[in-house]
């Protein structure tokens, strides 16, 4: 099993910015059809010889080097089976089948990832641009092609059972933002799924934890679940989808909940009075799962997963999560203004490019981090008016994680006036900066984006998978 995470073949790929996306008019919203076009450098080239892009017109599109895929890509770094586009009514998911060399949506590498208009798609090799392709959608009025069983079916995902595997549900701040300007990255708020072979963990549950239940009713129906749910912290951002977590109405699961007690509330207090009559039609009592709630006490162990937390800077509290096995470890830092505990505000106040000290205690935590998800709600110029609201600016994610050095993060809890294009800027600001400083061990960058699911990068681990 060759190398499944290179140097080479993982993080963004700012060159993707200058390819020209061909312009499609959407005509009709009575069905939808999704198109694949492939691009050599900057110049586009139809996969169909001429005939016009590539239709996907079945609800499973099948990628790979075997000769009866619904697209053959015929390069020796594409598995023979490698990827596998699904269609549910006008959504389109990708879904690596487990290749050698990876998928990549807009130069992340995914597991599995809701597309969007204007993704750029990479199979095998990330910086061969032969096997790139743009993908869109349009409307059309003929009745698109289906397959007898419309049913929805959650994507058999390859997760490997000795490795995380980390799934954005939700990657909002503050509040829920739905809209075309929003579509790429997500409008839910936070809420993460981290699993590790049969343990599964939920780190909040914010909106999106709604879009997660539905996809745990088609991949597990009604068998038994054992969760794990760990709160941040009790902001209404946080908590607010917790009533429609529809696994916590089924007798069979069972569901240890932790959290931080507030000085007015504990953590069921908390999710009981929002769903008070006066706020919500169904009571907590209604939850007919196994529901504990525990007290964290020093580092807990979950079979092969030690759990660890940090207190972070946010106002009202809120805390850090650290995952780690003997092979990978994973940290989940959201809602926090690392500029509040340095010990050199006034010199980064008044040259913000000075390094940040941060207490040594903190940063230890950090260390050892192979896949950190980072607060980073504001571009620079948005925190000039926003300082003491508890969330970190562009310029102190990327001082953090120069310091942390883990081998990627994944910036979260966007602004809801951010629009895609402004996430992605700030990506792309955050990339160039962490290349410029750390050279060739820059730590990979991305935006936290809702339903994709990625690995830990691991350069040093090598898989070997079925050709």
């Amino acid at each position: 099993m060759g190398d499944i995470f290179e140097q080479s073949g993982w993080g963004p790929t700012s060159e993707f910015a200058n390819i020209e996306r061909p312009r499609r008019r959407r005509r009709n919203p009575f069905a939808w059809r999704g198109y694949l076009t492939r691009y050599d450098g900057n110049t586009g080239e139809d996969l169909s010889s001429g005939r016009g892009a590539v239709e996907i017109r079945s609800n499973s599109f099948k990628i790979g080097r075997h000769p009866k895929s619904d697209l053959v890509l015929a390069s020796p770094d594409i598995s023979r089976e490698h990827a596998c586009i699904t269609r549910i009514g006008n959504v389109f998911h990708i879904e690596d089948l487990g290749s050698r060399h990876g998928t990549y949506v807009n130069g992340d590498r995914v597991l599995s990832c809701r597309l969007t208009d204007g993704d750029i798609l990479q199979f095998g090799y990330k910086n061969r641009l032969k096997n790139t392709l743009y993908f869109d959608r349009a409307a059309t009025r003929e009745a698109t092609a289906e397959s007898d069983d419309q049913t929805a079916k959650a994507p058999a995902q390859f997760r490997p059972k000795d490795r995380f595997t980390i799934t954005f549900w939700g990657s909002r701040g503050s509040i829920p933002t739905p809209g075309p300007l929003t579509d790429a990255y997500g409008g839910n708020t936070t809420c993460v799924e981290l699993r590790y072979g049969e343990q599964i963990f939920v780190l909040d549950a914010g909106t999106g934890i709604c879009k997660m239940s539905q996809n745990w009713v088609m991949e597990f129906g009604d068998s038994p679940l054992d969760v794990v749910l760990m709160f941040s912290h009790l902001h209404w951002d946080h908590i607010q989808g917790f009533p429609f977590f529809s696994q916590a109405y089924q007798a069979n699961n069972r569901l240890r909940i932790y959290g931080a007690d507030d000085k007015s509330a504990t953590v069921r207090e908390s999710l009981k009075q929002q769903m008070q009559g006066q706020f919500f039609p169904v009571p907590l009592e209604a939850m007919q799962a196994k529901m504990e709630f525990c007290n964290f006490d020093g580092p807990l162990q979950f079979g092969d997963v030690k759990v660890s937390r940090q207190l972070l800077p946010h106002p009202g509290g809120a805390y850090a999560y650290r995952f780690e096995t003997s092979d990978e470890c994973f940290i989940f830092a959201t809602d926090c203004e690392l500029e509040a505990i340095i010990e050199n505000q006034d010199e980064v106040r008044a040259r913000p490019s000075t390094p940040r000290r941060y207490p040594e205690e903190f940063l230890r935590f950090f260390e050892g981090a192979d896949y950190l998800v980072l607060d980073c709600q504001y571009s620079d110029e948005l925190y000039a008016n926003r300082h003491g609201w508890g969330h970190n600016s562009l310029s102190t994610a990327i001082d953090f994680t120069i310091q942390v050095d883990p081998m990627a993060v994944a910036l979260t809890h966007h602004d809801p006036q951010s629009t895609d294009a402004d996430v992605r800027r700030m990506v792309d600001i955050a990339d160039a900066s962490l290349r410029a400083t750390m050279k060739s061990n820059a730590s990979s960058v991305l935006a936290a984006r809702e339903e994709m699911t990625v690995l830990i990068p691991d350069r040093r681990r090598t898989v070997e998978l079925e050709e």
